[in-house]
């Protein structure tokens, strides 16, 4: 219950003579002059006093709104003075305790933790200060009728906000709520790419697509070919929180290798964000070369199919074809030669094609005509050690050399008595595979590509161990 205490001071200084009697009228109907208010609402009441009076008025079931009340003297004589009419507010609120926010004021931009502060009145004093953000929990402010309190926005989404204060008094009593809003922006705009990845290849006509994202919302959107001279970029929806982008790329007359661009783009509080994006104009195809085999060379059995291959960008895959499906080659990165045993067996060789493709798509290839131009296609067997006349008295520590002639892919040459010797470079027959005394040894060739060549015939007269003996014919 609030008491409203009126005196002299209240009527203007009103001061009365001894004995006078002060009659107040509380007109109820708020702001009507006092003379024309009904009867039936006026409240009349004897003041306590003389010169110096005063009256106390019980306000508390009173609605909300303005008042006026007079003041009427009558001396003894019947002589009256009459003064007013005055106006009184009536507030149930009034004198109840408020907080007040100095920082920040509202509709300010904050980046980081919100240092803040603010003032707090009350008639009966403060006793506690409450701080509430958005729809969160009450938290107890440090001070009373200074207060300071740190709001820590880690988890604190970007956007408006609203800061929401409460001052109690000493009786538990609050003056409700007093608010501020302000704008949290702690990143500045995100820019990512949706059509295109950081470092991608590009050639030809190129469009890269992305969006900017700001929770803030995008004001403006700019693009720089070198960092230095920004333009804009399209149409802003200013205020979208997402916002998308593009620009052309036309590599036709770039050289191949490294290219930045810069997109920038500038949230609605003022915030910037500049991001390059790298890529590799990649418009020339790989350097391709065959090595072998050489020109002129005649293919036939197994043949080593080897070149060179270069890109500046890299390669994505290199494969032959021949006579059929591709068959992929194995690429080992830094190191630009390549090779693969293939073998031709007994079929015309015909033509392979080489190909390399880079990683933009780039091709290169290479055809070589495989030609096997022999007049003998089949295996030669040459004796390389001992002369016939050696091998008419052998001693019996000699063995026997020689190789396949070259125009085919030796493999092995048969012996009669002894069974296959390996001759892919050449061939010998140890001393302890010859028989003792005279033998004559059959002797055929067989080439890689399961071809037989023509036998010959050795005339072997080897002697026994210790000295020279009487030799028997044996053919084997």
């Amino acid at each position: 219950m609030r008491i409203y205490k009126m005196n002299t001071n209240v009527v203007n200084n009103l001061r009365l003579r001894r004995g006078v009697i002060v009659l107040v009228m509380v007109l109820l109907t708020g702001p009507v002059l006092w003379a024309a208010a009904r009867k039936d609402k006026i409240e009349s009441v004897t003041a306590e006093g003389g010169e110096i009076w005063q009256n106390n008025y019980d306000v508390s079931g009173r609605k909300t709104g303005k008042y006026n009340f007079i003041v009427n003297a009558q001396d003894h004589a019947g002589n009256e003075t009459v003064s007013g009419p005055f106006n009184v507010f009536v507030d149930p609120k009034a004198g109840l305790p408020l907080a007040r926010v100095v920082f920040p004021e509202t509709g300010s931009i904050l980046r980081q933790n919100i240092n803040l502060l603010g003032v707090a009145s009350g008639r009966f004093g403060v006793s506690r200060v409450t701080v509430r953000l958005d729809s969160g929990e009450p938290v107890q402010a440090s001070g009373t009728e200074y207060w300071s309190l740190v709001i820590d926005v880690t988890n604190v989404p970007e956007g408006k906000h609203t800061i929401f204060t409460e001052a109690y008094d000493s009786k538990g009593m609050s003056g409700g709520t007093q608010s501020v809003t302000f704008i949290l922006d702690k990143a500045p705009p995100a820019l990512d790419l949706i059509s295109h990845q950081i470092g991608d290849l590009i050639s030809g006509n190129v469009t890269v697509k992305g969006v900017a994202a700001d929770p803030n919302g995008i004001a403006q959107l700019l693009f720089s070919d070198d960092g230095q001279l920004f333009k804009p970029l399209g149409k802003v929806k200013k205020g979208t929180p997402s916002q998308a982008f593009s620009f052309d790329i036309k590599t036709k007359n770039m050289d191949d290798g490294p290219v930045v661009y810069y997109v920038r783009a500038v949230d609605t509080t003022g915030m910037v964000s500049t991001k390059p994006f790298l890529f590799f104009v990649d418009n020339k195809g790989p350097e391709l070369e065959l090595l072998g085999p050489a020109e002129g060379d005649d293919v036939f059995g197994k043949f080593m199919l080897s070149g060179r291959v270069f890109d500046a960008i890299g390669l994505s895959r290199m494969y032959y074809e021949w006579g059929g499906r591709p068959v992929d080659i194995e690429i080992r990165p830094g190191d630009p030669f390549w090779g693969i045993e293939l073998d031709a067996g007994i079929k015309p060789a015909g033509s392979i094609k080489v190909t390399a493709v880079d990683k933009s798509g780039n091709t290169a290839s290479v055809t070589k005509k495989l030609e096997d131009r022999r007049r003998v296609k089949t295996p030669v067997l040459v004796i390389d050690y001992p002369p016939q006349a050696v091998l008419n008295a052998m001693p019996p520590d000699t063995a026997i050399y020689g190789h396949i002639a070259p125009g085919i892919e030796p493999q092995m040459v048969n012996v009669s008595g002894i069974g296959d010797i390996e001759a892919r470079s050449s061939f010998r027959i140890a001393p302890d595979q010859i028989p003792q005394g005279k033998v004559t040894l059959k002797l055929t060739p067989h080439g890689a590509d399961n071809s037989t060549g023509a036998a010959i015939s050795l005339r072997v007269s080897k002697l026994a161990a210790g000295g020279a003996g009487s030799l028997s014919a044996v053919t084997v």
